[in-house]
């Protein structure tokens, strides 16, 4: 038989407890009706999700891989349920939308804003995400579209250019600098703090490429899963590193951010949507972040 979603959900609740006492208090149920439950989900799915001993309750590997997909599962299933109460009601419909950390400074205030005047009765479900995140939950449905950094290859997605990222070096307040303006050469000798590419490659290329324009290629010191382990980084002198002007905005303890001399070093923002699914407020939004990211 297929498993029931009460069933799943029981079995979520409880990968996230990992305690059968404290997962039947969040389910409002007693602790035999949930191992019961339990129980009864592995006889349908036909193989073990748990390891169970008098003192714990763990995942097999097939339970934590499980677990994941169905979580994902039922997330979208709430999703849909929502999107679909607030269409019966005539509230309007739900758009999610991923984006990246600068974004939040430059580009999405003035877009949502305008988005907002335009079509009132679409509700936002807004995401901070990796790049590389925010294409995976296109992918499975869990986003509606994504703002996110250049390039993107996949024929299944359709994306637009809405802004163009200008760059600035973010080097330890102890670097002396003479002006605020340094060419790339003056710190060819010096280690580079990068975004790790697991989170995504927009910033690595541009940064990348414009050290091969100026001559030189860049020793990686380290690599940084977000914004203020890199800034932490460079604070340290572990090295400098190329970021979105956006980020410059507010001040960081122990870090000084100057332009880039010469050729700017640019990064390309997009509005990335799945193929064949540009509904009117993928556009109505579309529209708000070219006008945002032209001006």
């Amino acid at each position: 038989m297929d498993p029931t979603f009460s069933q799943l959900r029981a079995f979520v609740c409880l990968a996230e407890e990992l305690h059968l006492g404290k997962a039947a208090a969040r389910l409002h149920t007693s602790q035999p009706s949930l191992s019961h439950m339990l129980k009864k989900l592995e006889a349908n799915v036909g193989f073990v999700l748990l390891d169970r001993t008098t003192r714990r309750v763990s995942l097999t590997t097939a339970g934590e891989a499980y677990a994941a997909d169905i979580r994902r599962c039922l997330e979208s299933l709430d999703r849909a349920q929502r999107h679909a109460g607030r269409l019966a009601t005539g509230a309007g419909s739900i758009l999610s939308v991923g984006y990246i950390e600068p974004a939040a400074f430059d580009l999405l205030p003035g877009a949502l804003a305008a988005f907002r005047k335009e079509m009132p009765d679409v509700e936002l479900e807004l995401y901070e995400m990796h790049a590389r995140e925010q294409l995976a939950a296109l992918r499975r449905g869990e986003l509606d579209c994504a703002v996110l950094r250049a390039p993107v290859d996949d024929p299944e997605l359709c994306h637009a250019r809405v802004h163009i990222d200008r760059c600035v070096l973010a080097v330890s307040s102890n670097y002396v600098v003479e002006s605020k303006a340094v060419s790339l050469t003056e710190v060819a000798d010096r280690r580079f703090i990068v975004y790790a590419a697991r989170t995504g490659t927009g910033l690595l290329k541009a940064t990348l490429d414009a050290c091969e324009h100026a001559g030189f290629t860049p020793e990686i010191g380290q690599e940084a899963t977000s914004t203020p382990m890199l800034l932490a980084l460079v604070a340290a002198g572990e090295g400098v590193a190329v970021i979105s002007k956006a980020l410059s905005i507010i001040p960081r303890p122990g870090v000084q951010f100057l332009d880039i001399a010469g050729k700017p070093v640019l990064s390309d923002v997009l509005l990335v949507w799945r193929r064949g699914e540009e509904t009117r407020a993928v556009s109505a939004l579309l529209k708000c972040f070219r006008e945002v990211g032209e001006a």
